[in-house]
């Protein structure tokens, strides 16, 4: 990189830099499955709602019924009856991590999940 990309690359990330806090806090682990962290991850995200969330549950469920079901991808009833599923049974949450020094809450998936989410989406066949 040369001496004024260098600088023009530390211009741009200072323009951009955000500053949290002056405190660090460690972070808040939640696991999804859990009652209780259930509880307490939407206490925490109805105190405060400047918090940001990554991935939420419906995004993630969504994602992995298309993995999980490729031949159902245009099942409307399908797609709800899973994500419904995933999202009052907690089974698809994985573990969450609220960070408060970034004020965000980001989602660790389980590991047979995080395998599937690093696979590309199936792809939707051509109908005639």
């Amino acid at each position: 990189m040369t001496k004024a990309a260098a600088v023009e690359l530390d211009d741009l990330m200072n323009a951009r830099h955000v500053h949290l806090s002056d405190s660090w806090e460690a972070p808040t682990v939640f696991a999804g499955a859990v009652r209780d962290d259930q509880i307490a991850l939407t206490k925490l995200l109805q105190d405060r709602p400047d918090i940001a969330v990554v991935d939420p549950v419906r995004h993630i469920a969504d994602d992995l019924f298309e993995f999980r079901n490729p031949d159902k991808i245009d099942n409307t009833a399908a797609r709800r009856k899973f994500l419904d599923a995933a999202i009052h049974d907690g089974s698809e949450w994985g573990t969450w991590v609220y960070f408060p020094w970034k004020r965000a809450i980001v989602r660790f998936p389980n590991p047979d999940d995080h395998w599937a989410s690093n696979f590309p989406k199936p792809k939707p066949h051509h109908r005639i």
